[in-house]
């Protein structure tokens, strides 16, 4: 799978309320033993963040996301997606999907 561009009605939906354009994205939510969890964007090399919550850890990497894409936009360069992950997905990870407006 790939982190894409999604054209569903519920992105259609959402684009219509929001300026700017929506991705639908894979993430890997990872508890950590000291407690709080890590997230990473596995088909987006570097984008990863954390946060004592699972919400907190969510909207991080949504911000992450948003800055690391809007860098790729306005340097007019397309977001370097990976057509397979870099990583293994950890045993505990609990997979996600989330929709990030840029």
């Amino acid at each position: 799978m790939t982190i894409i561009e999604q054209n569903s009605q519920a992105v259609t939906d959402l684009q219509n309320r929001l300026d700017g354009r929506v991705y639908e994205c894979r993430v890997w939510l990872c508890p950590e033993e000291e407690g709080g969890y890590s997230v990473i964007l596995p088909f987006l090399p570097g984008v990863a963040s954390q946060g004592e919550t699972r919400e907190e850890a969510l909207q991080n990497i949504k911000e992450a996301f948003q800055g690391a894409a809007a860098e790729y936009i306005e340097s007019q360069q397309p977001i370097p997606w990976c057509r397979d992950t870099l990583h293994q997905k950890p045993a505990d990870a609990i997979e996600k999907w989330i929709l990030v407006n840029v």
